[in-house]
């Protein structure tokens, strides 16, 4: 008698089976991974606020404040999942040291770098991330302070 290879129809639902299982559980397992995106995300708009309020002293821009600082409230654009130390960084408007570093607020937080290289610590869960600020040019990093 003539044996035919092959795999029945049986065999090939239980693979099915066993695959869309196991698919399920990976897809469970990315889904962890939103602190990271938060964290991402955050980092991201905690460097757009502190580019933006750098141009705005070092090219003059029209001040929001009447005093020779201008302020980035760092802590106040992220999502509120993510903790930024420090909250608050001032600049300097004007003169030889636009777009310096006049001072750090932290409000309580920790770590808070009170001297240049400032570091941002930002945390979310359990996770950390940290990006460097040069207080005498106003630079910022994706990278820790060394």
């Amino acid at each position: 008698m003539d044996r035919q290879t092959g795999f029945t129809l049986i065999e090939l639902v239980f693979v099915l089976g066993v695959l869309a299982i196991l698919a399920t559980l990976g897809v469970q397992t990315l889904g962890g991974n939103e602190r990271i995106t938060q964290l991402a995300s955050a980092e991201d708009q905690v460097i757009a606020e502190l580019r933006r309020v750098r141009s705005e002293t070092l090219y003059g821009l029209p001040k929001k404040s009447g005093s020779n600082l201008e302020s980035a409230a760092i802590n106040a654009r992220t999502n509120p999942s993510v903790s930024v130390c420090p909250e608050r960084i001032n600049y300097r408007y004007g003169g030889n040291y636009a777009g310096s570093v006049h001072a750090v607020e932290c409000r309580g937080c920790t770590p808070c770098d009170q001297q240049s290289p400032y570091q941002i610590t930002l945390s979310a869960g359990g996770r950390n991330t940290a990006i460097c600020l040069t207080g005498e040019t106003g630079r910022v990093e994706r990278s820790p302070c060394d």
